[in-house]
This record gives C-alpha cells, sequence and structure tokens, in this order.
C-alpha cells in the first residue's frame, strides 16, 4: 500500500487534483510495532463541498487513513475559496 498513490487516487476521483500545490511525504517512523507513514497535503483555492468530498473518500477509504492534521484559511480575495492542510497518516504492521 502506497499511501502517496492513494491520495493522488483520492484526490483524483473527487476532482481536485488540480487544487494540489504541494504533496510531501514524511519520514516513516515505528512505534510500538506499528510504521506510521504520512503525507502533508497542501490545497490552494479549493471549495468546502470539495474538501468535505475529501474527507469522505480518506473516512470510506479500505485502508487504515487518518486525518492528523487540517487547517483550513480562507482567501483573502474570495473568502468561498479556501487554502487547507492536511496530514494524513497510515499505519501498518512493522
Amino acid at each position: 500500500f502506497s499511501l502517496l498513490a492513494f491520495m493522488e487516487e483520492a484526490a483524483a476521483s473527487v476532482q481536485i487534483r488540480d487544487r494540489i500545490v504541494g504533496m510531501q511525504p514524511q519520514q516513516p517512523t515505528t512505534l510500538q510495532g506499528y510504521q506510521e507513514t504520512s503525507v502533508d497535503l497542501r490545497l490552494d483555492g479549493i471549495q468546502l463541498p470539495q474538501l468535505l468530498a475529501l474527507l469522505v473518500a480518506l473516512d470510506q477509504a479500505p485502508y487504515d487513513v487518518q486525518v492528523r492534521h487540517l487547517q483550513v484559511k480562507p482567501k483573502y480575495d474570495n473568502p468561498v475559496n479556501l487554502d487547507a492542510t492536511l496530514r494524513i497518516v497510515s499505519y501498518a504492521k512493522a
């Protein structure tokens, strides 16, 4: 299971791939027999329904995927559009 590939598929499935300005995999860590893999995702100019669709896609994923961090800021020039930063994590037996 590749978290990075899954995130790309999830973004494409809810049609927000063009809103991705950064997708950065983090160094995997192992804790208590589990390996944690995480990806930082930055979205620019996304609207709330699109962000919610992404969160639903992550929630319904067939993998153990969680949103560890979510930060949302309205765009200054058009508050309907949002900038969002997410940290998505997955766990696997080490």
